[in-house]
């Protein structure tokens, strides 16, 4: 499900295009899975989706640009970070920084009791 949604956002920034690895897993999905442009049973599309998982059809897609990934990160340690410039990556830090109501609360509270 996650592929078929992410490939679906894909058509609504079209003509942008994403990275390379993410682009050739967006056209195997769709050798298998047309885009949505009005409501189908999504039955076939899940089931081709899974056999290419079961195939490993989505891993040899990525797994050739695996070495570039690396060689990024070495160069620039936040260049594949949630947090690192990308709008969705400043909004995620944002959240990422702000620690859980109450979380502090409960500690204290318990270390009170013994």
């Amino acid at each position: 499900m996650e592929l078929l949604a992410g490939c679906q956002g894909i058509e609504f920034l079209k003509p942008l295009v994403s990275t390379a690895p993410l682009n050739k897993v967006y056209q195997l999905v769709r050798s298998v899975s047309a885009p949505l442009v009005e409501d189908r049973s999504m039955h076939a599309d899940i089931e081709a989706i899974i056999q290419l998982l079961r195939d490993n059809k989505v891993w040899e897609c990525v797994q050739p640009h695996l070495k570039t990934l690396k060689e990024m990160e070495e160069l620039d340690p936040d260049a594949l970070r949630i947090d690192a410039k990308t709008p969705t990556g400043i909004v995620m830090s944002d959240r990422l920084q702000t620690p859980a109501t109450g979380s502090d609360e409960h500690c204290s509270d318990h270390e009170e009791l013994h």
